[in-house]
């Protein structure tokens, strides 16, 4: 609008109000604070292999750093989406961010969490089932990171479940990985 009233083609710019009355839009969002990525190795011996029955949250923080997935694709992971012979979880489209579906490669530490959390038999669909048997919230990670004071690199701030994608990019980058870019479709 404001070209084609510095051009002569309207006598107002009609938008120029919208400046005044919404909010920045293209305003940054805050950071999501991420741990260190040489701190996250010996956070983990020490805050969560010792994981008992029933422990799905510090199973699900867990399986979320070794997989660098985001929380959501791990608190709705159902028992139909591994393949547990092969090594691989299949996340479908419906709840990753690009809606298309995703084939994770297993570590055998994220192998091993997905065998044990089967084997209790906890869930008859879901993978990391809440207490009472509903997908976890998304604030049970932060309760747990905020309960265990997960140091993070903004001051006075614990890291994020999502903070922990970060933590991996820069581990990759640092270890000479190149971040991939898929090409959209379209």
């Amino acid at each position: 609008m404001q070209w084609a009233w510095a051009h002569g083609h309207v006598s107002s710019n009609p938008v120029s109000v919208v400046d005044h009355i919404l909010p920045n839009q293209g305003a940054k969002k805050e950071h999501q604070p991420a741990m260190p990525w040489r701190d996250v190795p010996a956070f983990t011996k020490a805050r969560l292999r010792d994981i008992g029955p029933s422990d799905n949250t510090r199973a699900a923080l867990l399986f979320l750093i070794l997989t660098a997935a985001r929380s959501g694709e791990i608190r709705g992971a159902t028992w139909g989406e591994f393949d547990l012979k092969a090594g691989i979880w299949t996340v479908p489209g419906e709840r990753m961010k690009a809606k298309v579906p995703h084939r994770v490669p297993l570590s055998a530490a994220a192998l091993d969490i997905v065998k044990t959390l089967k084997e209790q038999k906890q869930h008859k669909t879901l993978a990391f089932p809440s207490p009472r048997g509903k997908v976890l919230s998304d604030m049970t990670l932060t309760a747990l990171l905020r309960r265990v004071k997960a140091k993070g690199d903004t001051p006075g701030r614990v890291a994020t479940a999502h903070g922990y994608r970060s933590s991996f990019r820069d581990w990759a980058s640092e270890s000479g990985y190149a971040r991939a870019y898929r090409r959209e479709q379209g």
